[in-house]
């Protein structure tokens, strides 16, 4: 679960750099980060266009960038789809675990920990969908965070450097895969190696404290029992057959 969200709050899917400098531009589903080690006279112009006065910054949402200077930036269709199920993936997990730990709850308290075979297939099911979601967060390298930052389309649209070119062309056009990125691989097969257990293990054979002593005093009872019944089947055995000689 926390695989899941961590990927979603961090804005450190893919980067973009500068070559010989030492900027780089993280970007991640709902945010961006600007981080520099060392302010200096050549890149002291861009960042200042995007209002950051620290060395490293904290994630900014894509929405300020309206604030700084009312620019409207634009997205692609993937774009779209990766906000959306980078949102679905941990609501749908969180529900997910919530049902775990209050089935778990359940079994700890004495109720019977045999689960329908129903029930099973559909957390299973619900895990597997989990897992596809956040899967297809990673289509953010097909969209255009990747292929057209707004935070580069800021640059290029409001921005220009000496010969025409814009700020925009200082950093690699291509972007490149951040921590963020494999940390959403993991959360996906984690996801489904969970839904694939819950469908084909079989829940282990177990009884609570309670329904064991039950089951212990019952054996109990049946053995002070069973020596009792022996001796009076013996006896109304013995008393039929007197009888029977006697007739």
């Amino acid at each position: 679960m926390i695989l899941s969200v961590w990927p979603t709050m961090n804005c450190e899917m893919v980067k973009f750099t500068i070559p010989n400098d030492d900027i780089v531009l993280f970007a991640g589903t709902l945010a961006y980060q600007v981080q520099v080690e060392v302010l200096t006279t050549s890149n002291e112009p861009l960042l200042t266009n995007l209002s950051v006065s620290e060395p490293s910054t904290e994630c900014r949402t894509y929405d300020r960038l309206r604030t700084i200077g009312g620019f409207e930036y634009e997205t692609d269709l993937w774009t779209s789809h990766v906000w959306a199920f980078s949102i679905i993936a941990p609501l749908l997990g969180g529900v997910v675990v919530y049902i775990l730990l209050f089935m778990l709850a359940k079994r700890m308290y004495g109720e019977p920990c045999k689960r329908p075979v129903g029930t099973k297939w559909l957390i299973g099911c619900l895990l597997l969908s989990t897992s596809v979601c956040q899967g297809l967060v990673l289509m953010i390298v097909d969209s255009s965070i990747c292929h057209n930052n707004p935070v580069l389309q800021f640059l290029e649209g409001n921005n220009n450097t000496e010969g025409g070119a814009t700020m925009a062309d200082m950093f690699n056009p291509d972007c490149q895969l951040a921590k963020g990125y494999y940390v959403q691989i993991a959360a996906t097969v984690l996801w489904a190696v969970a839904g694939l257990c819950e469908i084909l293990i079989q829940d282990p054979y177990h009884t609570s404290p309670h329904q064991q002593e039950g089951g212990k005093r019952g054996k109990e009872e049946q053995s002070w029992a069973y020596p009792q019944i022996k001796s009076l089947m013996s006896g109304l055995s013995s008393g039929l057959s007197s009888k029977e000689e006697e007739a």
